[in-house]
C-alpha cells in the first residue's frame, strides 16, 4: 500500500486502476489518502481467500460521488477478477472503466478451467460494450500465454536480458 500511496501522492491520478491487490475480503477497505477505493478481492471457486490475484479502482474525491457507479460484478466461471466502473465526465460522456486480473491460462491451481473463464468474460465484456454510452477502457494483468511465440518472446527476452546484464558487469570492471 506504501507504493500506491507514493503514486498517488506524486502524481495524483484521477483514477487509479489496480491487479494483484492481494486484498482478501476480511482485509476491509483499502485506505488511500484522497481516494475512495472500490475493489474485488480474491476468492478462490471454495471459497478460501488467496493472497494473488484481486482488482480495485481508486477514484480521486475530486470526482463527485454521483458520477462513479459501480457495475454489478458478472458471472466469471468461478473467477472473481473483473471490476467496473462507469464514470459520468463533465460533458456527460460516460466511460466504462474495466480492470481484469487473469489466472494463467489452462487450468489453474484454483480449479478454474481458463478456456470458461474467458468465455463468461468474453461474453461479459461484450454485453458491457453494448451497453455503453461512450468509451471503454480495459487494462489488466492479463496472464497472456500466446503459446509458441510466447517461448519465443521468451528466448528473446532472456537473449536481451543476458546483453544486457553482461553490458552492465562489463561496464562495472
Amino acid at each position: 500500500c506504501r507504493l500506491i500511496q507514493q503514486v498517488v501522492a506524486e502524481h495524483k491520478p484521477g483514477i487509479l486502476m489496480l491487479q494483484e491487490t492481494w486484498h482478501r475480503p476480511h482485509d476491509g477497505e483499502l485506505m488511500v489518502e484522497g481516494y475512495r477505493y472500490e475493489g474485488r478481492p480474491r476468492v478462490t471457486p471454495a471459497g478460501r481467500s488467496t493472497t494473488s490475484g484481486g482488482v480495485g479502482i481508486l477514484v480521486s474525491v475530486n470526482i463527485p460521488v454521483s458520477a462513479v457507479e459501480r457495475r454489478d460484478a458478472v458471472s466469471e466461471a468461478g473467477s472473481t477478477g473483473m471490476l467496473w466502473l462507469d464514470v459520468t465526465l463533465s460533458d456527460a460522456t460516460v466511460l466504462s472503466l474495466g480492470t481484469v486480473y487473469s489466472e494463467c491460462s489452462g487450468r489453474s491451481k484454483m480449479g478454474l478451467d481458463m478456456d470458461e473463464v474467458w468465455r463468461a468474460r468474453s461474453v461479459a465484456m461484450a454485453g458491457i460494450l453494448g451497453e455503453s454510452r461512450g468509451p471503454m477502457i480495459l487494462m489488466g494483468d492479463f496472464n497472456a500465454h500466446l503459446g509458441p511465440l510466447q517461448e519465443d518472446l521468451l528466448r528473446s527476452r532472456q537473449s536481451c536480458l543476458g546483453k544486457a546484464t553482461r553490458s552492465s558487469a562489463e561496464v562495472q570492471h
